[in-house]
């Protein structure tokens, strides 16, 4: 099933590590749907990439083989809770005034682009520009 991992941190890059007893060449390989890439993606190979933006998935792998992935990242639930002065988004939303929401949309608006600026573009990469 593809999908992207909402949950987590847009800003960070997360780890995922194929794990299991699988042959890579028949499946098990890592699937970027957004910048069109399949890639072999064998036991204990590792990859770094922001999974809150990239539409992703999986090749299934052959019956009686075993897939698992390790997957290390920042969930955005934690950056919320500091933000939201150590409570989550729920109590946060129930306790505050009109112009706290405002206020709260437009800073997470900033930090949406902002974080999307530390990503380098591939046009900017191709040219010898950093960002």
């Amino acid at each position: 099933q593809s999908h992207q991992d909402a949950d987590n941190a847009v800003h960070g890059w997360c780890i995922d590590t194929a794990l299991g007893s699988f042959d890579p060449d028949k499946g098990g390989h890592l699937v970027l749907w957004d910048l069109g890439l399949v890639i072999c993606f064998p036991p204990g190979a590792m990859i770094a990439f922001p999974l809150a933006l990239i539409t992703h998935s999986s090749i299934p792998i052959h019956k009686g083989k075993t897939h698992y992935a390790l997957v290390q990242f920042s969930s955005s639930g934690l950056f919320h809770w500091r933000a939201n002065g150590f409570q989550s988004d729920r109590s946060f939303v129930a306790r505050a005034d009109p112009l706290q929401l405002a206020e709260c949309e437009e800073i997470w608006m900033h930090q949406w682009k902002l974080s999307l600026q530390k990503f380098i573009r591939w046009g900017h990469l191709s040219q010898g520009e950093e960002g």
